[in-house]
């Protein structure tokens, strides 16, 4: 079930950014949007789940004692400990804030393979984003809602 949650919100995201471009004038086929949309939320999903990994892991190797107590904590939908006093945890904390960071610049970056698609400007380009900035989240949440429906 999990798979087709995702496959569904891969095609709405893909919708939800063919309607911004066209909104805006822009031109290009859908199936030009779901590879393009698929190729780069593919890379982005890599890379977003290296990260994270990776600060799971400094954080479970350099604080393992801590890392128990918040795992257990959040398992049991407890309160987490407190972790302002972990070195190791504002450590971690910053590789997972410098990941999101890194696929928001990807987001940003291959927006431009769209303004490419559609051919048009830079000021369309931006109204296109700001549009898809209002659709996105409604898109996420209805894929959020359907996934906890069928869960």
């Amino acid at each position: 079930m999990q798979t087709i949650i995702v496959v569904l919100q891969v095609v709405l995201f893909a919708a939800s950014l063919r309607l911004s471009w066209f909104i805006v004038g822009g031109k290009a086929r859908f199936i030009s949007f779901f590879v393009t949309y698929a190729y780069f939320a593919g890379i982005g999903a890599v890379v977003f789940t290296v990260f994270t990994v990776f600060s799971q892991a400094v954080f479970k190797v350099f604080d393992a004692d801590l890392y128990k107590l918040v795992r257990e904590a959040q398992l049991n939908n407890h309160p987490t400990p407190d972790v302002s006093e972990s070195i190791v945890a504002m450590i971690s904390g910053g590789i997972f804030i410098f990941g999101i960071l890194f696929c928001t610049m990807w987001g940003i970056l291959c927006w431009g393979a769209y303004r490419e698609l559609n051919s048009l400007s830079r000021k369309r380009s931006f109204l296109a984003f700001f549009i898809f900035g209002i659709i996105g989240p409604i898109v996420a949440s209805a894929t959020m809602i359907i996934a906890l429906a069928v869960a």
